[in-house]
Parts: C-alpha cells; structure tokens; sequence
C-alpha cells in the first residue's frame, strides 16, 4: 500500500488511472500497464473519509 500526498495523487490519476475505473457491470480498456483500476470509500471510525485504489489485472 502506498499513501501520496494530494500533488501525487493528481498526477498519478492522470497518468495511470484516468479512463481505467471499472464499475459494476462495466468493462474498461486497460492501461499500458495492463491494468484496470476498482475506487473503495468508507468513513473512518473519527469520521474522515477513506479512499482506496485496487489495481486489477
């Protein structure tokens, strides 16, 4: 797991992720790397609001 500060993570959203975010019942094109993208949210137990990026092959 990799944490990136907010600077990184626009970046690496745009590079890498942008276009790649399979949604329920939807297929999308890989990427270069081969790689599709599923974006997990839940709130902590203080309330903050949790994101996690799986890469899927």
């Amino acid at each position: 797991m990799t944490w990136l500060e907010p600077g990184a993570r626009a970046h690496y959203w745009e590079a890498h992720v942008a276009g790649h975010v399979a949604t329920p019942g939807s297929a999308v094109p890989a990427n270069a790397e081969g790689l599709t993208y599923h974006v997990s949210t839940w709130k902590s137990a203080t309330g903050e609001r949790l994101t996690m990026l799986s890469e899927m092959c």
